[in-house]
């Protein structure tokens, strides 16, 4: 869930992943102004992915347990949502 608000956090300030959908999008920017009104979202949003990578994370283990390379490409996720996060501060 963490994942996916950060998502919609950073959606709503400009700044939405590739993977997101034309329809998802359209949906998101219908509510964006609600989101966006709240300018601390995208640093909690960010304290919130740094939280799913760390080394303690239980989501980051189950990752890390699977195969290398849907560990990578999940590590890979996660740090371009952290830099899409980190852009809007």
């Amino acid at each position: 869930a963490a994942r996916v608000a950060a998502e919609v956090v950073a959606a709503s300030f400009d700044a939405a992943g590739a993977e997101l959908d034309n329809e998802a999008l359209e949906t998101l920017k219908e509510h964006a102004d609600q989101v966006a009104e709240h300018d601390d979202l995208p640093a909690l949003a960010l304290i919130a992915v740094a939280r799913l990578v760390a080394d303690n994370s239980e989501l980051h283990e189950l990752w890390c347990e699977g195969s290398e390379d849907k560990s990578t490409a999940w590590q890979n996720v996660m740090a371009d949502l952290a830099s899409r996060l980190e852009g809007l501060r």
